[in-house]
């Protein structure tokens, strides 16, 4: 369940938001990420998870939750003044959702049922690309 050493080396002590309701994902992403050494932040609502973005060094988030979807999530905690770098996580598919959440802000979009390996070399892109 380990990606490649330059994943490893750049997740290992950075801050990962996970926002996802479905508790089984949320917990295989946890112990992935923990295992290539990121301290994990997570949520299964979006409403709460807004605060935690301050936190948060890259944020990984389910397009649908219980209370708000997660491109509301996101557009709130712009609002806030949070600049975290987010990747959306979404069973939809469709051109259309990734779309809306691009022009929303997220820096990637990412299909269920999502590859680990794939899932930690994109935050890893993400962490470098954003300078944190």
């Amino acid at each position: 369940m380990s990606t490649d050493e330059s994943t490893r080396s750049t997740v290992q002590g950075r801050t990962v938001l996970i926002i996802e309701d479905d508790a089984i994902n949320r917990t295989l992403l946890r112990i992935f990420l923990e295992r290539e050494g990121a301290l994990v932040l997570e949520s299964g609502f979006g409403e709460p998870a807004v605060a935690l973005f301050a936190d948060a060094e890259v944020a990984v988030v389910d397009l649908s939750l219980p209370d708000i979807d997660g491109i509301e999530v996101l557009k709130r905690s712009r609002r806030e003044g949070h600049t975290t770098p987010a990747l959306l996580l979404t069973g939809e598919g469709r051109s259309s959702e990734h779309t809306r959440a691009l022009e929303a802000g997220f820096a990637d979009v990412v299909n269920k049922p999502a590859d680990l390996t794939e899932l930690g070399q994109r935050l890893a892109a993400l962490l470098c690309h954003s300078g944190s």
